[in-house]
């Protein structure tokens, strides 16, 4: 990752200066759209391994949850990852109230506020420290918040999203403290070969990729995930 390049482009997306030329940058999600525990209860994850797209950090945080060892994430988009770093070592700090106004927009005078950015801090890594001290340093939260975080998906019911329950927010906390969690910045199709070669997964989580794609790459994804992905998985 170029942490200055990174920088910058948020810059200029927050001023509304970016054209989105490099496609693999783009504006961040505060929240997935998906109800993930109606369907990651399926999966028997626990003490296991999973592969996610990172997104919003809502997959690693709920395969946390359920008691994951090892989550390996990744997304295309480089900015992501720092919004999702962010996120998920919130959850580990703060306070559910504290986590929801920060991170959820539960009161807009609140979101995204420095002051709850100030007790995550210390306990970010560098590049993530980096990042976000510029852009706190340089706008307001809600100059953040109306420009760099894409807030489509607040509509979601929050109690539908199994952390965020009161009690298996702070089960999540918890499992945190244990969670080996490995972070990527790849396309689907690369990020196999950023992983050791003998890992197998309990589960792979890929959200809606699929929706995204351009037609070339929407051709080869059913054989990549037959061919290349299935190899990765644990035989039940």
């Amino acid at each position: 990752m170029d942490i200055e390049k990174d920088i910058f482009i948020a810059r200029q997306i927050i001023k509304g200066n970016y054209n989105f030329k490099e496609k693999h940058y783009n504006t961040v999600y505060n929240m997935t759209n998906e109800q993930l525990d109606l369907y990651f209860k399926y999966f028997s994850i626990k003490d296991g391994n999973v592969l996610t797209v990172l997104g919003s950090g809502d997959h690693v945080l709920q395969a946390s949850c359920c008691g994951a060892k090892r989550i390996y994430a990744f997304d295309y988009n480089p900015l992501a990852l720092h919004m999702a770093k962010l996120k998920i070592k919130s959850l580990s700090i703060l306070e559910r109230s504290e986590f929801l106004n920060y991170l959820y927009n539960i009161d807009y005078k609140r979101y995204f506020a420095v002051n709850y950015y100030k007790k995550a801090r210390d306990y970010l890594d560098s590049d993530t420290i980096k990042f976000w001290d510029s852009i706190y340093s340089n706008f307001i939260n809600h100059e953040i918040t109306d420009n760099l975080i894409n807030n489509g998906d607040s509509y979601i019911n929050r109690s539908a999203i199994g952390f965020l329950n009161r009690d298996k927010y702070y089960l999540t906390k918890n499992n945190l403290e244990n969670v080996d969690i490995k972070y990527f910045c790849s396309d689907v199709f690369d990020v196999l070969d950023k992983l050791p070669s003998d890992i197998k997964f309990n589960a792979v989580f890929l959200s809606n990729i699929f929706d995204w794609m351009n037609l070339e790459a929407a051709v080869k994804y059913p054989l990549f995930i037959k061919r290349d992905l299935d190899k990765y998985l644990v035989s039940f």
